[in-house]
C-alpha cells in the first residue's frame, strides 16, 4: 500500500494582538523524581513497559526483569530472574492489554512468557539460531496468547500460546523477513480498530504495518530515509500511526478498510534546539506525544518533551510551536527509554554517586479539571481565556479527548456578561466587552457576537452600546474580526457614528479611522448609498473607489467625482491664495487619489487598497469607457484634467498609439489658446509623445510637432534616447520634417556630441566636423575607429574616410596603433603619392613609430593590396629614419632585407645609415646590392675606428654571419682580406674562439693555419702563454669536426703539446662524474619522471645536470644556428 500525499497548509498570516493573553496561562503539567529500590545498584536498564495498576517492567543488561508497582500507596519492587543461564540481557518487554501477561525477549533469541500476577514462568521459547530479539509486543484487545517478535536477522515471528489442561504450548510462525533488523515495534490497543490487530514496525529502510486478524497480512509499507533515530507508536483517538525519523514525526491515518494510509501531517523539531532526532516515542492521549531527545547544547544529555500533533491547521505542523513542554532529565545515566501509564510519562535514570535508580514522572493534567477549578473560584476571565485558547489553537489541547465546543463558550460568556457594569464604570465595561469580542473571534461565534452580545450591551444603555461598537470597529480595522462576518446592522450604526463625528470634528485622524473601517468591511455589509454620500461629502476617496469598483463594477463615476471635486478645490484655492495654486493643488490627497486611480485603472491594474478581498482588476470594457469619458464624450474630462495638473495627467496615460492619436486631436483643438498659459501643457504633451513613441518603437508623430518634441527631449532625455528618436525620424523621411541645422545647434548647446555628430554626418554631409565632434569628446573618441571610420553605412563611408585622411594627424595623436591598422586593413587608402601622411617632426617619434608599427613589423602583409603598397612606398624611408632615430638598430637589418625593390632609394638610405652610424644598415645595403667588397670594407673600417671590446666582438660576429651567408660567392682572397684583420685587431681570443665555434662551419671557410698563427702571435711584440692557448685548442678539438687541413696546419704544434692535451681530454671524458643534484638546474624539476618525457639527461664536467631539452643552445643575432651546449650556471660546456 502507498500513503496518500499530505495536504500542504498555507502559511498563516500573523494574528493581530488581542486581549487574550495565552502566554500567562500555566500548563497543567507537573514533573517529579521518585527513587526506585531495585536492590542491585549496578543494574542498567535496557527496555521498559508500563500497564494499568500501575506497573512498570524494566529489563536489565544482566537478564533480570524489575517490576515496580504501587500497592496501597506503597512502592513494591519484584525481581524476575532470567529463565535460563544463557538468556543474556533483556532486549524487549511488554504487558498484555489486560495486564495478565508479561513477555520478555532476550539477546539469546529466547522469548519468555510470565504470569503478571505470580511472575511465574509459563513458557520459554528458544531460537535455533540464537539471534537476539530486538522487539516484542502483545497484539489484540485482550488476552495473552498472541505475540509478535523480531530479531537481528530481520525475521518477524507470530507466537500463539495455547493451554491444554495444565500444559502450555506455543506455535511459532514466520511472518516476514526484512533485509535489516526491526528497531522498534508498536501494537494498536484500546481503540475501535484494535480488533484488526495492527502491529507497526520500523527498520532503517522501511516502516511496515501488519494486520494480524483474522489472518496475518501486510497492509502498508513506506520507505524511509537513513537515520540513526527511529521510533514508532500509535495514537488511539483518532487512530494515527506516528513514525519518528530523525527530527521528523510522520503522522499517517489508516482508512477503515486499511487499504490506504493518509499522510495527515508532519512535525519537525528545530535543529537549533535539538541535536539528534527522536530517541523514543509514546502517545499520552488527545494527540499529545511524549519523546526522549538530545538537547543541542549537550548531546550526551537527555530531555523529555511533549509534542502536540493535532493543533488547527493555521498554527500547526511546522516549527517549534508543536513542542509544548521540555524537561531536563537528571542523572549520570539516562537511557533512551520511555513508558506511558495513563496521563503519566515515566523515564528511568541512574545517579552514579548515590548508586540509586530513580523515575522521572511527568504528569499531564486535563484542561477540563483546570477549567472547573477556575469556575469554582469565580475566575471567569481566566476560564474564558483557556477555553478560547484551546478552541482557537492558541493553547495546546494536551491529553484532553476533545476541544471545547461553541456551546460551552457561549454559556461562559452569558454568565460573564450577565452582571455587566453600568454606565458609571466604562473602563470595566470595555474590558469585559473586549474579552467577549476576542473570545467570540477566537472560536468564530459570529452570530452570538453580533446578536447576543450586542443585545446585552444595548440593553445596558447607549454608553455601553457605544463601547461595544468602538471595540468591534477597532477589531475590524486590526483584522481580528473577519470582514465577511460583520453584521450589516452593526456596520450601519458604526458608520452613522463616524458621520456624526466627521460633521463635528473632520480631522485627519477621524477621516483615516472611517476609511480604515469601511475598507475592512465587505461591500455586501455596507449601506452603499449612505457610504457613497458620506465618502463624497467628507472626502473619503479610498472608500469611494472601493464601493464603486468592488460593489458596482463602475470605473467611470469615480473619475467624474474626482475631477469635479478637484476643479472646485482649484477655484477655492485661486480665490483664497492667488499664487502657488498648482503646487498646493498637486499636494492635496484628492489629486493624488485622482491621478493614482487613473494610472492603475488605465494600466489594467487593481487600485491598491487594503481590503478584505482583493480589489478587482478593471476589464477591457471599463478601460475603454474610461478613455471615452476622457477624450470622446462631450465635453469630456480632458480639459479639466489638464487644468488640474497636466504633468500628472500625461504621466497617467498608457503609452499606446490610440492615446497618441486622441491626444493629438484634442491638443489641436486647443491650438488657439495663449502660449504662455499653455507652456506647461505643451511641454507635458511633448514628453508624453516622446515616451510613447520610444516605447512603441516608432518615429515621432504627428510630424507637425517633431521639432518641438526633439527640443524637449534634448532638455529632459538622455543622449542615447534622443539619438534613437532622431534616427527613427531619419529613417522615416530623411529628416525632411525638421530643421536639422537648428537641431544641431541645440544639441551642441546641450553638449550632446554623439547626437550632433550623427546629424552632421548623415543629414548635413559635414563629415570633417562630425569626426571633430568625436575627437573633441573623450567619451566618444574611442568609438571613432570601430564604429565611425569602419562604418558599413554606404551613404557616409566614402565621405567619412576622406575626412579621416585629412584629420590623420589628430587620429595618430589619439591612438597611433589603431590609426596604423586602418591603413594596414585597407580601410584608409592613399592615392598615388610619394609623400607620407605626416612629416617627421610634426608628431613625436614614439607616436610615429606606433603608427608605422604594422609597416615595420616583419610579419606584416603590406604587399597584399595596392593601397597598402602605395602607403608602404610613401613611408618606407620615413620608417627607416625612425628606426635609426629611436635607436632601434636591431630592426634596421630586418627592415632593409624585406624592403620592396625600389621602395627605399639606396643612396638616401646609405646616407641615413652613415648619418646615424648604423653599421648593420650599411652592411644590409651593400649585401642587398651584391657588393661584397663594400661589406668587407665597412666591417674593417668599423673595427679600426672602435676601441670597445664588446663592439669589436659584435663586428666579428657580423663578419662570421656574412661569411656564412655568402660562402658560395666569396673568394678565398676576400675571406683572408676580411678575417686576418678581424683576428688581428680583436683582443679577447677566448670569447672570439667560443663565438666562432658557436657559428658552426665558419672555421672551415677561414684559412685555419693563418688564423691559429694569428691567435698565437696576437699582435707583433706580444707573447701568449700555454694556458691562454690550451682552452681554445681543447674547445676546438672537442667541438665540431674540422677538415683534414686543420691537422696538417698544426702538425708542428701537435708534436710538442697535443699528446699531453689529448691525454688530459681522454681522462676527463672517461672519469666518473659526481652529480650535484637530482633535479634539472634550469626548470628545477626531477630529472626522471613525468617531467622528462624523452628520458634523456645531460651531465656536464662541472657536475651540473639538465634535461636534454633544457640545455639546448639558444640562437642569437651573432650565432643564429648554435651547436655547442654549455652549462648555464658556470658556462663550462
Amino acid at each position: 500500500m502507498t500513503a496518500s500525499p499530505a495536504p500542504t497548509p498555507s502559511t498563516p498570516a500573523a494574528k493581530p494582538s488581542t486581549s487574550l493573553d495565552y502566554s500567562s496561562v500555566e500548563l497543567p503539567i507537573r514533573a517529579a523524581v521518585k527513587g526506585v529500590r531495585t536492590g542491585v545498584s549496578t543494574f542498567r536498564f535496557t527496555c521498559i513497559a508500563a500497564c494499568q495498576g500501575p506497573k512498570v517492567a524494566l529489563g536489565t543488561q544482566h537478564g533480570h526483569t524489575i517490576v515496580v508497582s504501587h500497592e496501597l500507596g506503597a512502592q513494591r519492587v519484584r525481581t524476575i530472574r532470567p529463565p535460563a543461564e544463557d538468556a543474556g540481557p533483556a532486549r524487549s518487554v511488554d504487558w498484555s492489554a489486560d495486564g495478565s501477561g508479561l513477555v520478555v525477549g532476550y539477546a539469546s533469541g529466547s522469548v519468555a512468557l510470565f504470569d503478571a500476577t505470580t511472575y511465574v514462568l509459563q513458557k520459554l521459547v528458544r531460537d535455533m539460531q540464537n539471534s537476539a530479539v530486538t522487539a516484542g509486543v502483545f497484539w489484540g484487545a485482550a488476552g495473552r496468547q498472541n505475540i509478535v517478535t523480531a530479531d537481528e536477522l530481520g525475521r518477524c515471528y507470530m507466537l500463539t500460546f495455547n493451554t491444554f489442561l495444565v500444559t502450555m504450548t506455543c506455535e511459532k510462525k514466520l511472518l516476514l523477513k526484512k533485509e535489516k533488523p526491526v528497531k522498534a515495534m508498536a501494537a494498536l490497543r484500546r481503540s475501535e480498530m484494535a480488533d484488526a490487530g495492527l502491529v507497526a514496525m520500523v527498520s532503517s529502510e522501511v516502516v511496515t504495518v501488519i494486520s494480524m486478524a483474522p489472518t496475518p497480512r501486510l497492509v502498508f509499507e513506506m520507505p524511509l530515509s537513513e537515520s540513526e533515530s527511529l521510533c514508532v507508536c500509535w495514537c488511539a483517538d483518532p487512530v494515527t500511526l506516528c513514525v519518528g525519523v530523525g527530527r521528523t514525526i510522520h503522522m499517517l491515518r489508516p482508512r477503515t478498510d486499511l487499504a490506504v494510509f493518509d499522510v495527515v501531517g508532519q512535525v519537525l523539531l528545530p535543529s537549533k534546539d535539538f541535536t539528534t532526532g527522536f530517541r523514543a516515542l509514546r502517545c499520552v492521549g488527545g494527540g499529545l506525544l511524549a519523546a526522549v531527545v538530545a538537547p543541542a547544547h549537550e548531546s550526551s544529555s537527555r530531555e523529555v518533551i511533549l509534542v502536540q500533533t493535532n493543533r488547527p491547521r493555521t498554527t500547526m505542523l511546522r516549527g517549534s510551536g508543536n513542542v509544548v513542554y521540555r524537561h531536563r532529565l537528571l542523572g549520570t545515566y539516562c537511557p533512551d527509554l520511555i513508558a506511558v501509564n495513563g496521563p503519566t510519562v515515566i523515564l528511568p535514570g541512574y545517579q552514579a554517586g548515590a548508586d540509586t535508580h530513580h523515575f522521572t514522572e511527568v504528569t499531564v493534567g486535563y484542561w477540563q479539571d483546570e477549567i472547573k477549578r477556575l469556575l469554582n473560584g469565580h475566575q471567569m476571565k481566566a476560564a474564558i481565556t483557556i477555553v478560547s485558547g484551546i478552541g482557537g489553537g492558541g493553547l495546546p489541547q494536551l491529553a484532553d479527548a476533545s476541544r471545547p465546543n461553541p456551546m460551552e463558550m457561549e454559556a461562559l460568556l452569558r454568565v460573564y456578561l450577565s452582571d455587566l457594569p453600568e454606565d458609571d464604570d466604562l473602563e470595566a465595561v470595555q474590558e469585559r466587552v473586549t474579552l467577549a469580542v476576542d473570545a467570540c473571534a477566537s472560536m468564530a461565534l459570529w452570530d452570538f457576537l453580533y446578536r447576543v452580545v450586542f443585545a446585552r450591551c444595548e440593553a445596558c444603555g447607549a454608553a455601553v452600546r457605544d463601547v461595544y461598537l468602538k471595540v468591534v470597529e477597532t477589531r475590524l480595522r486590526s483584522g481580528v474580526l473577519p470582514p465577511g462576518t460583520v453584521d450589516s446592522e452593526v456596520v450601519a450604526i458604526v458608520l452613522s457614528r463616524f458621520r456624526d463625528e466627521l460633521a463635528k470634528h473632520p480631522t485627519v485622524e477621524v477621516r483615516r479611522a472611517a476609511e480604515d473601517f469601511c475598507l475592512s468591511v465587505n461591500p455586501g455589509s455596507l449601506d452603499l448609498n449612505f457610504t457613497t454620500r458620506m465618502a463624497t461629502e467628507f472626502g473619503l476617496w479610498s472608500v469611494l473607489v472601493y464601493v464603486y469598483n468592488a460593489a458596482f463594477g463602475d470605473y467611470t463615476t469615480p473619475l467624474q467625482i474626482f475631477v469635479d471635486a478637484a476643479v472646485r478645490a482649484k477655484k477655492r484655492l485661486a480665490q483664497a491664495e492667488g499664487d502657488g495654486v498648482s503646487e498646493k493643488l498637486a499636494s492635496m490627497p484628492l489629486v493624488e487619489h485622482l491621478y493614482g486611480y487613473l494610472t492603475f485603472t488605465l494600466a489594467g491594474k487593481a487600485y491598491p487598497l487594503e481590503t478584505p478581498t482583493a480589489m478587482p482588476k478593471p476589464p477591457a470594457t471599463a478601460i475603454n469607457d474610461l478613455l471615452r469619458a476622457i477624450f470622446d464624450d462631450s465635453p469630456g474630462c480632458f480639459d479639466e484634467l489638464l487644468e488640474v495638473s497636466p504633468t500628472e495627467f500625461f504621466k497617467c496615460l498608457p503609452l499606446t498609439e490610440e492615446c497618441i492619436q486622441k491626444c493629438s486631436v484634442r491638443m489641436t483643438e486647443r491650438s488657439g489658446r495663449n502660449e504662455d498659459e499653455e507652456e506647461e501643457v505643451l511641454r507635458s504633451y511633448y514628453l508624453f509623445i516622446a515616451k510613447a513613441c520610444q516605447v512603441r518603437g516608432i518615429a515621432i508623430v504627428p510630424k507637425e510637432v517633431r521639432q518641438q518634441v526633439l527640443k524637449v527631449m534634448l532638455q529632459a532625455f538622455p543622449e542615447k534616447r534622443v539619438q534613437v528618436a532622431f534616427e527613427r525620424i531619419y529613417e522615416d523621411d530623411k529628416c525632411a520634417s525638421i530643421d536639422v541645422t537648428e537641431f544641431v545647434k541645440e544639441a551642441s548647446a546641450r553638449s550632446m556630441r554623439s547626437v550632433q555628430a550623427w546629424a552632421l554626418g548623415h543629414c548635413l554631409g559635414e563629415y570633417e566636423e562630425m569626426l571633430c565632434c568625436y575627437l573633441d569628446t573623450p567619451q566618444l573618441s574611442e568609438d571613432i575607429f570601430e564604429d565611425v571610420i569602419r562604418t558599413d553605412d554606404s551613404a557616409i563611408r566614402q565621405g567619412v574616410r576622406a575626412a579621416a585622411l585629412k584629420l590623420v594627424k589628430r587620429l595618430i595623436e589619439l591612438n597611433p596603433a589603431e590609426t596604423g591598422r586602418l591603413f594596414m586593413d585597407g580601410v584608409l587608402e592613399l592615392e598615388d603619392s610619394n609623400e607620407p601622411v605626416v612629416k617627421l617632426g610634426e608628431i613625436p617619434d614614439d607616436l610615429y613609430c606606433a603608427f608605422l608599427l604594422p609597416l615595420l613589423n616583419p610579419s606584416s602583409t603590406w604587399q597584399d593590396a595596392n593601397g597598402r603598397r602605395i602607403f608602404y612606398h610613401a613611408h618606407a624611408l620615413t620608417g627607416l629614419e625612425l628606426l635609426l632615430r629611436t635607436d632601434r638598430q636591431s630592426g634596421v637589418s630586418k627592415f632593409l632585407l624585406r624592403a620592396a625593390d625600389g621602395a627605399i632609394p639606396v643612396d638616401q638610405a646609405r646616407e641615413l645609415c652613415q648619418k646615424y652610424s648604423s653599421t648593420q644598415g650599411l652592411l644590409c645595403l651593400y649585401e642587398k646590392a651584391d657588393d661584397d667588397d663594400g661589406v668587407i670594407a665597412t666591417i674593417l673600417d668599423a673595427l679600426s675606428s672602435t676601441e670597445d671590446e664588446s663592439q669589436k666582438l659584435e663586428l666579428v660576429s657580423m663578419a662570421a654571419d656574412f661569411t656564412l651567408r655568402r660562402a658560395e660567392r666569396l673568394q678565398p682572397e676576400q675571406i683572408s682580406k676580411l678575417w686576418m684583420p678581424c683576428l688581428a685587431m680583436a683582443c679577447d681570443d677566448q670569447k672570439i674562439s667560443q663565438m666562432l665555434l658557436r657559428k658552426g662551419g665558419v672555421l672551415d671557410l677561414v684559412p685555419v693555419s693563418q688564423s691559429i698563427e694569428t691567435l698565437l702571435r696576437k699582435r707583433p711584440g706580444r707573447r701568449v702563454d700555454d694556458d691562454a692557448l690550451r682552452k681554445p685548442l681543447v674547445s676546438l678539438l672537442g667541438g665540431v669536426g674540422f677538415s683534414y687541413s686543420l691537422a696538417e696546419s698544426t702538425e708542428d704544434i701537435s708534436r710538442r703539446d697535443a699528446s699531453r692535451l689529448f691525454s688530459g681530454l681522454v681522462s676527463r671524458q672517461s672519469r666518473a662524474l659526481s652529480v650535484s643534484s637530482v633535479v634539472c638546474q634550469a626548470c628545477q624539476k626531477a630529472l626522471v619522471g613525468d617531467s622528462n618525457v624523452s628520458g634523456k639527461v645531460t651531465v656536464f664536467d662541472c657536475g651540473h645536470t639538465y634535461h636534454d631539452k633544457c640545455c639546448q643552445p639558444e640562437p642569437d643575432e651573432m650565432n643564429p644556428s648554435p651547436t655547442v651546449r654549455e652549462c648555464k650556471l658556470c658556462r663550462w660546456g
